[in-house]
């Protein structure tokens, strides 16, 4: 009997060290999991650039994690429905969100919108691609530069008309920025969307419009605007021969990022794996072109390099947003 005990517990304990000598899973081994769907929180209607970008995108992080990926709009109050979604979502990895930046970044950091996040309940997996803001003016308008406009501006305040998207949105916020530097005034037009303030630009109603080269497009190719503007530091191939607002001594950028969102707390090796599978997706050759027909610009940053961005980002909208706030009755 008392070999038998001995032999048992030998056994034991011979079993519990070569269970303790296993290496424990990571969320990185167990992540995908066969039969879970990964979702991807679009906060924008469907059929929008973010939009069809994320239903590119999907098929390609299918293929590479080997799960099902699907697109699910949640539009409203300036992304602040698809943003609660995400930020209340689990962290699994599971659930993802692809938006525009900074305009994502705005609405957590103007106390008016009273969201129910912060920037702790989130965090950056990685940012795909960039496009820069441009000041539009018609075709056969009398302002041919920057210069024009902001001698315009200066002598006659008020009485230049720039239609932008949004409240304290990009397109908003750059000619904030434009007016700080400049103590050039202009009466700014607030559209509900990038189509709305296009078809009143072009009928004449505003003198300026300023919007992304993709949202500019239809007018551009048309021939009734031009670009006179381009609100980054580099020149963009579909607008040859434009010049940045920096090189005509104008410090004013504004460039719409798009970025992938994880909920705060997704583990680190979870948020690898999905990082890896972005990069892949994003060099993909249908991906490459379908940026290079909007005349976007791809730029992959991985988490880390995102965050930084992020960061960044909240530093240049912040004390535009605080001094608009201020300038209110």
């Amino acid at each position: 009997m008392r070999r038998t005990r001995l032999a048992l517990c030998t056994f034991v304990l011979a079993l519990s060290i070569g269970l303790l000598a296993v290496p424990p899973s990571t969320a990185a081994d167990t992540y995908p999991q066969k039969g879970r769907t990964l979702t991807i929180i679009v906060p924008y209607n469907a059929g929008g650039g973010a939009d069809t970008d994320a239903r590119i995108i999907a098929p390609l992080l299918e293929k590479k994690l080997g799960i099902p990926v699907q697109v699910v709009n949640k539009p409203g109050a300036g992304t602040q429905v698809g943003m609660t979604a995400l930020t209340s979502a689990k962290p699994d990895g599971y659930t993802l969100l692809l938006g525009h930046f900074p305009g994502t970044v705005t609405t957590y950091l103007d106390p008016t919108r009273q969201t129910a996040y912060t920037r702790k309940d989130f965090v950056a997996v990685a940012f795909t691609c960039s496009e820069p803001f441009t000041f539009i003016v018609l075709k056969d308008s009398p302002y041919k530069s920057m210069k024009d406009v902001i001698d315009f501006a200066k002598a006659n305040p008020e009485k230049f008309k720039v239609a932008v998207t949004g409240v304290l949105l990009p397109p908003h916020l750059s000619v904030l920025e434009l007016e700080k530097q400049t103590g050039a005034k202009f009466a700014i037009v607030h559209f509900d969307g990038a189509a709305p303030g296009r078809t009143a630009f072009l009928g004449g109603h505003t003198d300026a419009l300023v919007a992304l080269v993709s949202e500019a497009a239809p007018a551009l190719k048309g021939e009734m605007a031009r670009v006179i503007g381009i609100m980054d530091t580099e020149g963009n191939p579909q607008l040859p021969g434009v010049k940045t607002l920096p090189e005509m001594g104008f410090n004013v950028t504004m460039v719409n990022s798009e970025g992938i969102l994880a909920p705060a707390g997704t583990p680190a090796a979870v948020i690898q794996v999905l990082e890896a599978a972005i990069k892949e997706a994003v060099e993909n050759e249908t991906y490459l072109a379908r940026m290079k027909q909007l005349g976007i610009t791809v730029r992959f940053k991985g988490s880390r390099e995102s965050e930084a961005w992020l960061t960044k980002l909240e530093n240049q909208v912040r004390p535009l947003i605080e001094e608009a706030r201020k300038k209110q009755p």
